[in-house]
């Protein structure tokens, strides 16, 4: 996705998905940075965690012991539930029942 710094008014968010890159191998494939400043809510799953947590200057890594599985989250909304980060999440249940992997971005 190649950004230019405004969203399409028809994008409401943006999901960056799973790969099986780490942001340090050196083939990783890159998000152009503009979707950053779009300003509409960015959600990173696995990889895309990774990609964002780092494009933000957090270092990634992996966890001690690899987890993967179901897990059951939360959403905490953080708004009136409909706009800023919480549009992502709108139409959403509150309480999710997901799989899961781990790493850490810090």
């Amino acid at each position: 996705m190649r950004g230019h710094g405004t969203a399409p008014p028809e994008l409401a968010g943006i999901i960056l998905s799973g790969s099986p890159y780490s942001v340090y191998d050196s083939d990783s494939p890159r998000v152009d940075p503009d979707v950053y400043t779009y300003g509409v809510p960015v959600l990173g799953i696995c990889y895309g965690l990774q990609e964002t947590a780092s494009h933000f200057g957090a270092r990634v890594e992996a966890c001690a012991n690899r987890e993967y599985g179901h897990a059951s989250i939360s959403v905490q909304r953080v708004g009136d539930g409909k706009t800023g980060p919480d549009a992502l999440f709108a139409d959403l249940a509150d309480n999710m029942d997901v799989r899961r992997h781990c790493c850490r971005a810090r």
